[in-house]
């Protein structure tokens, strides 16, 4: 796995710095991260199982609050953004904790 540029992401329209994702040869997963937000989710991807990967989801940081409270924003597999709400938490990527396929409420 490896931070890859994409020509278009869906969410490149609104932030032009949103044009990585992260591929592996033959796909590009979480297409619409920046780059180093691409590199950060290379290492926790190659360590998910093949038939995870499509279920991934990484937690994005946008320059502007969309909703107040609510949160955090998360960009699934397709680069569809997608805001989380209630109670839950993701494990961060110093944490050391083996990362989960998709978003796990705590």
């Amino acid at each position: 796995m490896r931070a890859t540029r994409v020509d278009s992401t869906p969410m490149s329209g609104g932030d032009p710095s949103r044009v990585h994702g992260v591929g592996d040869g033959t796909r590009v997963l979480l297409p619409g991260l920046t780059r180093p937000e691409a590199e950060a989710a290379c290492e926790w991807l190659s360590a998910l199982d093949e038939s995870d990967l499509a279920l991934a989801l990484a937690e994005v940081v946008l320059p502007v609050v969309l909703t107040g409270g609510a949160g955090p924003y998360l960009l699934d597999a397709d680069g569809a953004l997608m805001l989380a709400s209630g109670t839950a938490t993701l494990p961060s990527a110093d944490s050391g904790e083996r990362p989960q396929a998709g978003f796990t409420p705590r």
